[in-house]
């Protein structure tokens, strides 16, 4: 189980013991033992999408490159041995369901997949600067079919009613511990089709079913890399994913995630762009998606003496996260299923009712920005319902009865 998490076999051992003294402190005697040790400084995920300015990654989680003649930082792949990456076959179906979201105007690029024929699939933080700085109006999806076009936008970009047509996992992302890794998804209507072969599925499967795809070598992952010219889409395959975790490596997950059950740690290659991407299995009607590729699980060490931060080792990578995708179903389908308001009379009358419970300390203007839907998060959360997040006709009427409650 050791080597799991890694194809070479010595490494991926030498990462879970890191946390033990070294061989060269325990031969000492018991006074330097005491002075002097090993110890983890913490973790931090890093998340890797590619774009042309240079990448923002957490301090310790590696340095960048500048690939040449390309003028631009890239982060080098995570990888757990050798790289496996190859060329996805042309004539692949594959790539009537895979694509990629950019970012018009800066550029920036993660991988993302249809759900639907107007519903894509990918990262959270590929979207959270968007929503939180109103750039939602430049993003574009274009599969990987479909090389000729722009790609297509959000559903009422150009209209300031994007973000209407955005669900997150959180209003707010955590790169270091507690990590709400599992909560960085994100599920995007588009205002056309941009998905005529339909969506690929979410495999319901069981931890116990998952490993054992994965021990068979029926694991896979397809994806964009920034390191690859021509945005060339890849496959890895086979990958390996863990779900019966050694306890120790357990209490590690559970130390630095806030939602380590619906976490899966995974093998395959990736790095800049990969952020969105699906894990895969064959089921019985085609591929289906077992997780959604977020970031690099990350700790830092340092050597200490007395106390005290003597030196600073190189971080080294635990091990590829993605969220297991099956726990997204009921979310997709409440994303489908949702009425949504757009009048501003009804979002002013929300985020008054919120600010009145204590959830909402924005303006009362009848804008739907990342404050209300985050205020509106809160509200779902405190009643025990899944955070959705989106301004519907039932939260409204959920809020005046409420708030009339509580004037009695």
């Amino acid at each position: 189980m050791e080597a799991e998490l890694g194809k070479a076999e010595g490494r991926s051992r030498r990462q879970f013991r890191s946390r033990e003294p070294s061989k060269w402190h325990r031969r000492g005697s018991q006074k330097s033992f005491r002075k002097t040790s090993i110890a983890w400084l913490g973790a931090v995920l890093a998340f890797l999408t590619g774009g042309m300015a240079e990448a923002q990654v957490p301090p310790g989680a590696g340095s960048t490159f500048t690939a040449s003649g390309m003028g631009r930082s890239i982060i080098p792949v995570a990888m757990f041995g050798g790289d496996e990456r190859r060329p996805l076959d042309m004539h692949s179906g594959l790539r009537r369901f895979i694509g990629r979201l950019r970012q018009a105007e800066t550029g920036s690029v993660c991988s993302a997949f249809c759900i639907a024929t107007n519903i894509v699939a990918t990262a959270g933080h590929c979207v959270q600067s968007a929503l939180e700085n109103g750039g939602l109006d430049a993003l574009r999806f274009a599969i990987d079919a479909d090389r000729e076009t722009t790609g297509v936008r959000i559903a009422g970009a150009g209209e300031g009613r994007a973000s209407f047509n955005v669900l997150t996992g959180a209003s707010e992302l955590h790169t270091r511990p507690p990590i709400n890794a599992v909560s960085d998804w994100a599920f995007l209507r588009l205002e056309r089709t941009a998905c005529p072969a339909g969506g690929l599925k979410f495999a319901a499967l069981p931890a116990d079913m998952l490993a054992r795809r994965s021990r068979e070598r029926r694991v896979y992952h397809v994806s964009y890399h920034r390191d690859v010219a021509n945005w060339q889409l890849m496959i890895a395959s086979p990958c390996r994913v863990v779900t019966d975790l050694p306890q120790q490596i357990s209490a590690l997950l559970e130390q630095d995630f806030d939602d380590p059950r619906n976490l899966l740690l995974h093998d395959c290659d990736t790095g800049a762009a990969s952020s969105g991407s699906p894990l895969l299995t064959d089921g019985d009607n085609g591929p289906e998606v077992v997780g959604i590729n977020i970031g690099t699980y990350v700790r830092s060490r340092v050597v200490t003496h007395d106390g005290e931060i003597v030196q600073r080792l190189a971080s080294e990578p635990i091990a590829n996260t993605a969220l297991i995708a099956a726990s997204l179903d009921h979310r997709l389908v409440q994303f489908i299923d949702a009425d949504v308001t757009t009048r501003r009379a009804a979002i002013a009358s929300m985020q008054s009712r919120l600010r009145a419970i204590g959830l909402y300390d924005g303006p009362v203007d009848g804008t739907f920005g990342i404050a209300t839907r985050g205020a509106i998060m809160a509200f779902q959360r405190g009643l025990g319902e899944s955070e959705i997040g989106l301004p519907s006709h039932r939260i409204l009427q959920q809020l005046e009865e409420l708030t009339a409650a509580n004037k009695d």
